[in-house]
């Protein structure tokens, strides 16, 4: 489920953070302590508040065990980047995938957003499948990082 971050999901995200896997292609690096989230949190809560962000966690029985969601919010040219990062326990479950393709159509349906963005580790190759299985279209690489993109138009021909 998607749940508005606080303050007190502090603990959870460190405790997935802190894992090696994880933090290898996250641009936060791997916390070694507690207060070594806290910064990342903080910037996701300032900026959900200044609309530059949409950015949730997912929860699963009362514990953040990931989070996702659109930041660099562009309202000029109606468009934002998607990010997204799951504890290592629940990779291949399908609880990502279902929950990005929630957060796409926040983008697209009630925020009317034009398209979206993500990158992701150019050797992250677990990342990049699941990109492109998730509609987006691979646009180019740049410093170390693969980019693609998704047309709001796309996704209404293919996802609604």
């Amino acid at each position: 489920m998607l749940v508005d971050l606080k303050r007190n999901h502090l603990k959870d995200i460190f405790e997935y953070s802190k894992d090696p896997e994880f933090s290898r292609y996250i641009g936060m690096g791997m916390p070694n302590r507690l207060k070594d989230v806290k910064p990342f949190l903080t910037l996701i809560l300032t900026e959900n508040k200044s609309g530059r962000r949409k950015y949730f966690g997912i929860e699963i029985e009362g514990k953040v065990i990931g989070t996702a969601g659109l930041l660099n919010i562009n309202t000029s040219s109606n468009s934002a980047e998607l990010g997204y990062g799951l504890s290592r326990k629940y990779w291949g479950t399908g609880i990502m995938k279902a929950h990005v393709d929630q957060i796409i159509k926040i983008g697209f349906e009630d925020m009317g957003l034009e398209f979206l963005t993500v990158g992701t580790g150019i050797l992250n190759v677990r990342s990049n499948n699941f990109i492109k299985k998730s509609g987006f279209s691979y646009t180019n690489s740049l410093n170390d990082k693969s980019w693609y993109k998704l047309q709001k138009v796309t996704y209404e021909n293919c996802c609604t």
